[in-house]
């Protein structure tokens, strides 16, 4: 099947690639490696066997992990010559640190240039991105796709699709062990419902835009996606954003102050009558009306329910609302003891 590279609408986002720098039976001096590239080097042996380096190249930023036995996984690449080109630059920059090798049968400071081997490198992993241009019915695609669809929308929102780059008679793998196991004949898609996936698990760019064109060609039943109840893209972007404003509207305690400005449940709900009924920021005079109120409210409601022991701590440090407690009791003890507090406070004061 020829599929022309160019053409395809594929964005690869990630390619993990490994290489050998070292021949059987030498090492990697991981952790003077670290001391001299100690801003893009980390080396942590207690967590991680290998030596981290992240070295931005001018096309992406790319993550190699060193092994010890000299052999590398360079990550983050954007394409396959692109992940060649980073195990190279990579490959450099461990050779240029000096460390204590063998040298002829003499140990000293030595580098690595012209004495390390740039071999089996191959790509493990390439992650990219499509657009279907289409929305699909990912209920109908689970329950026609069988074991190969895993559709679970309750933990994941993409039906994950495994498709088989040849035919699966043909598959000869050994490192497989289940059925339906990753192996180099197959690759696995991540399809959402508004028509983006993701594809991954491919060890070529031919075999992501082989499998990118199956998919492509699968959903050219009609039986799997809709096109006439399709909404739009500004009617999606209206409907989460109509959403968000209820939800916000549900968490919003409406209380009515004498100076607030409510808004008729009749009025349109939008962005600016939303912003209205919000609680805005509060200065320190409206906090300390506030704090009187909550104040008043307790000293009243101690003395109503008849609590001397509050009452009396109240009114040892705030006599201001006795009056309006007086007012609303109607407990003949009560009364006393709040006639007498008053009369106390006046005898002070003169």
């Amino acid at each position: 099947m020829n599929v022309n590279v160019e053409t395809t609408p594929i964005h690869i986002v990630n390619v993990v690639a490994n290489v050998e720098l070292l021949l059987p039976g030498e090492t990697l001096c991981l952790e003077q490696i670290c001391v001299a590239l100690s801003g893009t080097c980390k080396y942590e042996p207690r967590r991680f066997a290998a030596a981290i380096l992240r070295v931005h190249d001018g096309i992406s930023t790319t993550t190699c992990l060193a092994y010890r036995q000299g052999k590398l996984v360079v990550v983050s690449a954007r394409g396959r010559y692109h992940s060649m080109y980073a195990c190279q630059i990579y490959r450099q920059i461990l050779e240029s640190v000096k460390c204590v090798y063998s040298h002829q049968n003499v140990l000293g400071l030595y580098d690595l240039k012209g004495r390390t081997k740039f071999y089996q490198w191959n790509i493990q992993n390439i992650v990219a991105n499509a657009n279907l241009g289409l929305r699909p019915d990912l209920k109908i695609l689970s329950e026609i796709g069988g074991e190969s669809c895993h559709w679970n929308p309750e933990i994941f929102p993409a039906c994950i699709v495994l498709i088989w780059l040849k035919p699966k008679g043909e598959c000869k793998c050994t490192n497989k062990k289940q059925a339906n196991a990753s192996c180099q004949c197959t690759c696995r898609a991540l399809i959402y419902d508004t028509g983006k996936m993701v594809l991954a698990g491919c060890k070529s760019v031919e075999g992501m835009n082989k499998a990118f064109e199956l998919i492509k060609a699968l959903f050219e039943d009609e039986q799997l996606h809709d096109k006439s109840c399709e909404p739009s893209k500004a009617q999606r972007f209206q409907a989460r954003r109509q959403k968000i404003i209820d939800a916000c509207l549900e968490s919003v305690e409406w209380k009515r102050r004498r100076s607030a400005k409510v808004i008729s449940l009749c009025d349109e709900i939008t962005i600016d009558n939303l912003l209205k009924i919000l609680p805005n920021k509060k200065t320190k005079v409206q906090d300390d009306e506030e704090d009187d109120l909550d104040i008043e409210e307790a000293f009243v409601r101690a003395a109503v329910w008849g609590e001397i022991y509050n009452v009396k701590h109240m009114a040892s440090y705030d006599m201001r609302y006795i009056d309006k407690a007086i007012k609303n009791v109607d407990d003949h003890e009560m009364r006393q003891l709040l006639l007498s507090l008053k009369a106390s406070n006046l005898g002070e004061n003169v």
